[in-house]
């Protein structure tokens, strides 16, 4: 319940009624793909080849059609999702540049080398 809470709260309102709708009809299509799949099936069974042909042909691009919103349906949600983590790294990065050294400041060597001591003691 909560992960669902979290995608509203991500996703505008509008953007998501059409997400939801794509996503909903997408596998509503595709279960009845699987019906018209399994009708043909059973006329195959009972020996009616020619009925079942339209059938199957039907069952083929309603299967294909409803695989297609879903997969639209995910990508426009992943979209959504992907700019609003890139518009928070952004934040991010912005605020670590602010907080880079002056030109002019003079910075010690990371890996100390073998006159590392000497440099200290003087």
């Amino acid at each position: 319940m909560t992960a669902r809470r979290s995608s509203h709260k991500l996703l505008n309102g509008k953007k998501l009624m059409h997400v939801v709708i794509r996503e909903i009809a997408g596998w509503a299509l595709v279960l009845l793909g699987l019906v018209l799949f399994g009708e043909a099936c059973m006329l195959v069974l009972n020996r009616r080849i020619f009925h079942a042909s339209p059938i199957l042909f039907a069952a083929f691009v309603i299967f294909r059609g409803g695989l297609h919103l879903v997969k639209v349906a995910t990508a426009a949600r992943a979209c959504q999702l992907g700019r609003n983590e890139a518009v928070a790294e952004r934040k991010v990065v912005r605020t670590i540049r602010q907080k880079s050294f002056t030109p002019g400041t003079p910075r010690s060597s990371v890996v100390p080398g073998p006159n590392a001591d000497a440099r200290r003691a003087s």
